[in-house]
């Protein structure tokens, strides 16, 4: 069982960004008398509750987003490991981070609390790009942080680059590429940049003050994508690449669209049809995690329970399936929704939507351990969306 542990803190907010975050006014106080270590807790409460409630015997992969999970303190870190650890055995263990809150004493409590992997956010290792968005990072902390990883880190590492930021050039991503790659990343996600409504990005965009040019983002990406495979990163997914047996397990649950568990606030989970997701009001899901000790009370958690019909279940099985290079299986799909993978995608007949896509190089099939396997090109990848809309 995958499980998703939302820490949704930050020192800034980055210009661009529209995921759930709060920005510390300082490293202790959150919101009225609550700590970061009083979060701490009501989040181990609610997994507690969890491993209880769902009979989990043991997660698959652990997951700590943001928000950015590096602002805790390593004693902090330490805290909410060692409730956790005894249930990730074995497990793909990962901890998003900013490089420039790495320290030796982070690094440590990571590793002694089972963490083994890290997804560094570097986005581009320059500091005028890194101004124009408002990263709080510069690259003396980038490098900074991967010379400590060199020296205390024995786990894997993943770094994050964003392609077509403002000033960004083609040889600033391969640079930032090599950077990663001579110094053992196993792992890169290449991301377009998203131009997101309410961000401050989109207003400075819109009001002239940051140019940004939605065709050379996709024209960036494309050729980093080129340099990611020439270092030997294999792209199986859209923005995700990596090297043999280093692709992220717990992502890899979500695209295959397995049941997980999310606990933090703002987190979701997904178990059996239905779909959890916590409150975003931080001091509301403290006061109830932190005090909620009986069953009854917890059934009664803040926040929103989602019925997933039988076509939305269909729809993202396919959506988040035919993000993989290796796609959709129809022996899965039959098991699931009982149905037919060819037909519905337009795979039987000639003028079938596949058929088409086929025919123009954009989709294609594959034999794995016996079962058909429905899929995107590299190139057809590309065009998810309108694949998406055309069945």
């Amino acid at each position: 069982m995958p499980l998703y542990i939302h820490i949704p803190f930050c020192l800034k907010k980055c210009d661009y960004c529209d995921f759930f975050s709060k920005v510390l006014e300082n490293s202790r106080f959150i919101v009225k008398n609550f700590t970061i270590s009083d979060y701490i807790e009501a989040v181990l409460n609610q997994i507690s509750f969890l491993i209880e409630h769902f009979s989990v015997k043991n997660f698959t992969s652990v997951y700590i987003g943001g928000g950015t999970p590096s602002v805790l303190s390593a004693n902090q870190l330490k805290i909410l490991c060692e409730r956790i650890a005894p249930f990730a055995k074995g497990a793909e263990f990962t901890i998003e981070a900013n490089p420039g809150d790495l320290s030796k004493e982070f690094l440590q409590a990571a590793a002694s609390g089972g963490i083994n992997r890290l997804s560094l956010g570097i986005q581009c290792k320059n500091d005028e790009v890194l101004r124009a968005v408002g990263r709080r990072t510069t690259v003396s902390q980038i490098e900074g942080a991967i010379s400590m990883i060199g020296k205390f880190w024995r786990g894997a590492w993943s770094a994050d680059f964003i392609a077509g930021l403002p000033f960004q050039t083609k040889e600033m991503l391969a640079s930032d590429i090599e950077f990663a790659a001579e110094n053992g990343a196993s792992h890169i996600s290449l991301y377009s940049l998203s131009v997101e409504e309410g961000t401050p990005l989109a207003e400075n965009i819109r009001s002239g003050r940051t140019r940004h040019d939605a065709d050379f983002a996709d024209e960036i990406w494309i050729f980093g994508r080129e340099i990611l495979e020439k270092k030997g990163f294999f792209q199986y997914e859209i923005s995700n690449f990596a090297k043999k047996g280093f692709e992220s397990r717990h992502n890899l649950s979500y695209w295959t669209l397995c049941d997980y568990l999310g606990a933090g606030a703002g987190a979701t989970g997904t178990m059996s049809g239905k779909r959890f997701t916590n409150t975003r009001d931080i001091a509301k899901y403290i006061e109830f995690w932190k005090n909620a000790a009986l069953e009854t009370r917890r059934k009664n958690a803040p926040g929103k329970t989602e019925i997933l019909d039988f076509e939305t279940r269909e729809f993202e099985f396919l959506m988040m399936g035919l993000r993989t290079l290796r796609g959709v299986g129809a022996r899965e799909y039959e098991r699931r929704f009982g149905g037919n993978l060819a037909s519905r995608l337009g795979a039987d007949k000639a003028d079938g939507v596949f058929s088409t896509w086929q025919k123009k190089g954009l989709a294609s099939t594959t034999r794995i351990s016996g079962e058909t396997f429905f899929s995107l090109t590299r190139d057809g990848i590309l065009f998810l969306n309108k694949f998406l809309r055309d069945i």
